[in-house]
């Protein structure tokens, strides 16, 4: 029995998708199993960057604010993610409704403690969850 003799372009062919395949995998693999390790922010840092957040999970972003101060915009993000903002520091954070749809149309407060939920969508950050309080 002779088998089948397959020209170049058919094995380049062959090969092209099956590292593309191998690539594909490797990313979910990357950003669905990984671990997700919370981010800190600068303290009084008022745009944070949410790039080193988990994109396929629920980012932390620990803020470790010591002085009142007001986060204007978090950059860096993509399309459907997700990040969790949480307040860590001694003192009292807001998140300015003037780069985020925020419930009610108003700047939000964090407590010390408490946590408010965002997603991103056409790069306008979305409030999905209330502020969550310190109890």
């Amino acid at each position: 029995m002779r088998l089948p003799r397959f020209g170049e372009k058919y094995i380049s062919s062959e090969l092209n998708d099956l590292a593309r395949t191998l690539a594909l995998e490797i990313d979910n693999l990357t950003n669905d199993t990984a671990i997700q390790i919370p981010v800190t922010a600068v303290n009084g840092d008022t745009t944070p960057s949410v790039r080193n957040l988990k994109k396929n999970a629920l980012g932390i972003l620990k803020v470790p604010a010591t002085t009142t101060y007001t986060i204007t915009s978090f950059i860096d993000g993509t399309d459907g993610q997700h990040i969790l903002v949480i307040n860590t520091g001694t003192s009292s954070i807001t998140i300015n409704r003037a780069n985020a749809e925020l419930d009610g149309g108003t700047n939000k407060t964090i407590a010390v403690g408490a946590a408010i939920q965002l997603v991103c969508l056409d790069d306008v950050w979305r409030q999905v969850a209330a502020v969550m309080v310190n109890s």
